[in-house]
């Protein structure tokens, strides 16, 4: 169920061939990142084809620079915003193929101010757009055990979800966490090491990350915007790092296949090879669909 320390995009090849890209095509990258997924695209582009590429972390802007190509538009927004950019490009029914990779990415990971890894330590943040709302150490300054509780178990899927918040509040009562250490050494100490490979601060570490940036929500805003941006036959190709979102997007996907409105493909899995190669892909799944 983690998605950390992603250091190359997982299942490229594989996510690009299921886009089925048009040579004329537009697409939408809706998770820019460090642009991996944007280059390949417009590789395979004739000079008539057209690609937006949206994320809501501002830093991804300089990696957009990086880019210097007239078929390319860079876009900061969330999920739930793409629709009024569609709207102003008119391509409301005209999209080829739309791409959300819900990774959290090696640059969000690796830059400890983030605070996004348990491993460094940096101010206890974790907003993918760090120019709007709340920390995650203001938010809990004030927050209640039973919904500490309720994040972890439902972000999470923490079975020691009761303990951990308990704990975190006990500790806060005394010392304001406003550090990723400290947080993530009261989750330790609740939890215990195991023997498992996974850190024991992995599953709250994502919860929180989960709920501090409505994730789910703005998840499910754009599985529905897709329904409405794509053509005739334009694919959507989602890649998943946890089964919370995994679920959430099969069951999109299954709802309106028995609808008509999409066509189901079989997921796939990282190959042995690259789950070797790259670890943090070990938890992923690729899921796509096509409009009918």
């Amino acid at each position: 169920m983690n998605c950390y320390y992603q250091h190359s995009p997982v299942l490229l090849h594989e996510t690009i061939k299921n886009l089925n890209i048009k040579a004329n095509g537009t697409y939408l990258d809706c998770t820019f990142g460090m642009g991996g997924h944007s280059k390949l695209i417009l590789s395979k582009l004739s000079n008539n084809g057209k690609l937006l590429s949206f994320d809501c972390d501002p830093d991804t802007y300089a990696y957009s620079k990086t880019i210097n190509d007239y078929r390319f538009y860079y876009i900061h927004s969330s999920f739930s915003n793409i629709d009024k950019y569609l709207l102003v490009f008119n391509l409301i029914g005209k999209v080829d193929g739309i791409i959300l990779d819900l990774g959290i990415s090696f640059h969000q990971l690796t830059k400890s101010e983030r605070g996004f890894s348990f491993y460094k330590d940096g101010p206890l943040d974790m907003r993918m757009d760090n120019t709007r709302g709340k920390p995650l150490f203001d938010w809990l300054a004030s927050a209640k055990e039973y919904e500490v509780n309720n994040i972890l178990k439902s972000f999470g899927d923490e079975k020691l979800s009761i303990s951990i918040a308990k704990d975190i509040l006990a500790y806060i009562e005394k010392n304001r966490i406003t550090r990723t250490k400290e947080l993530s050494k009261v989750i330790t100490k609740a939890k215990g090491w195991s023997k498992k490979k996974t850190h024991p601060a992995t599953c709250t570490f994502q919860a929180f990350r989960i709920f501090i940036n409505n994730e789910l929500e703005e998840l499910s805003s754009i599985l529905n915007i897709s329904l409405a941006a794509l053509s005739k036959h334009g694919r959507l190709v989602v890649l998943s790092f946890n089964s919370i979102e995994d679920k959430l997007v099969k069951a999109f996907i299954s709802n309106n296949s028995h609808k008509n409105i999409l066509k189901s493909f079989s997921k796939i899995k990282p190959s042995k090879q690259e789950a070797k190669y790259n670890p943090s892909s070990r938890s992923a799944i690729l899921r796509f669909a096509e409009k009918v």
